[in-house]
């Protein structure tokens, strides 16, 4: 079995080189999907001869990882983002995952993640608690991130079981404040889609109520507290992101 490995990028020069030195020991192609860097990106995926760069413009995250698994060149396709490092453990069990199947069919693989947050380790970020265990591993001709998905925080659809692979994703992300009021303004413009297309009818004493609640349940019964300083800013953001959607939902409800 031969293996793809695919990138979501823009202005991801951070991580990219320590990335793709691991992803080039199991992969044998990796495909980035960029949408538009103006940093060193390109210029460090050039430095690496099995990499193929794709342009797209960003949509959302949903459409951009569909396109991105329909460009590999091999149907078993594992995917990282652009701020995730596979560890050596992770990289022998995707070697095995290679040596033992000649075709995955209709199974997807899922990988234990943790998550760091201004450079800690946390218990949680909305939505996710950490570590997750997120499918990673796919054969592209039975799961897809179809049209039942999110357009962000994404769900893999249409495989028959999810097993298991040893080994650990580390996911940076959010490297200080400014970045994640950037990040929460750009993922609400499509949670809020969501949102109302989900619900239908978005109330406005829920978007008054939710985001307390957001705060109460990421902070302290989602551990955030544990985490100090950086546990509160993750509570904060956790409120900021539940008020931030509710209001873009109903200028939107307003719209239509």
């Amino acid at each position: 079995m031969k293996l793809s490995s695919y990138i979501l990028t823009r202005n991801s020069e951070r991580y990219l080189s320590e990335i793709l030195e691991r992803l080039s020991r199991v992969a044998d192609e990796v495909v980035i999907v960029d949408s538009g860097s103006t940093d060193a990106t390109l210029d460090i995926a050039a430095r690496y001869p099995l990499v193929h760069v794709e342009q797209r413009d960003f949509d959302n995250f949903r459409a951009q990882r569909d396109y991105a698994a329909s460009v590999c060149s091999h149907n078993a396709v594992f995917y990282v983002d652009s701020d995730e490092l596979p560890d050596d453990e992770l990289l022998d069990s995707l070697r095995q995952v290679k040596e033992q199947y000649n075709e995955l069919g209709t199974t997807a693989f899922s990988i234990t993640r943790d998550w760091y947050i201004l450079g800690k380790p946390v218990h949680a970020i909305y939505p996710i608690v950490s570590p997750d265990h997120d499918i990673r591993l796919f054969d592209r001709r039975y799961a897809s991130f179809g049209s039942g998905s999110s357009l962000v925080h994404e769900t893999l659809s249409g495989y028959s079981q999810r097993l298991p692979l040893a080994g650990r994703l580390m996911h940076r992300t959010f490297h200080s404040k400014e970045e994640m009021r950037h990040k929460v303004d750009h993922y609400t413009d499509l949670s809020a889609q969501d949102l109302l297309r989900k619900k239908g009818n978005i109330s406005r004493l829920k978007a008054l109520v939710d985001p307390p609640a957001a705060f109460i349940k990421w902070y302290l019964l989602k551990r955030s507290f544990l985490d100090g300083r950086v546990g509160l800013t993750c509570g904060l953001y956790a409120y900021r992101y539940t008020k931030l959607r509710y209001r873009k939902a109903l200028r939107l409800q307003h719209q239509r």
